[in-house]
């Protein structure tokens, strides 16, 4: 549907006629099932690193001092 000025994607969880964008509330939801294991360090955040563009990531989220040559 849209607005006027022609603005029609994707926001919040619920698209304008009130259904759930699907894709996203499963995505969320096997997050929530992780999320407390993953911030006590009991479990890793993802089982495989993210694709990196050509600057390359750190070896992990937390490891930005060394990506940014700190």
């Amino acid at each position: 549907m849209g607005r006027m000025d022609g603005e029609n994607y994707n926001i919040g969880f619920i698209d304008s006629t009130g259904r759930a964008y699907k894709e996203l509330t499963a995505a969320v939801q096997e997050t929530h099932k992780r999320l407390y294991e993953v911030h006590a360090g009991k479990v890793p955040p993802y089982s495989t690193r993210p694709k990196a563009s050509e600057a390359g990531a750190p070896s992990t989220p937390w490891d930005l001092d060394a990506f940014h040559g700190g």
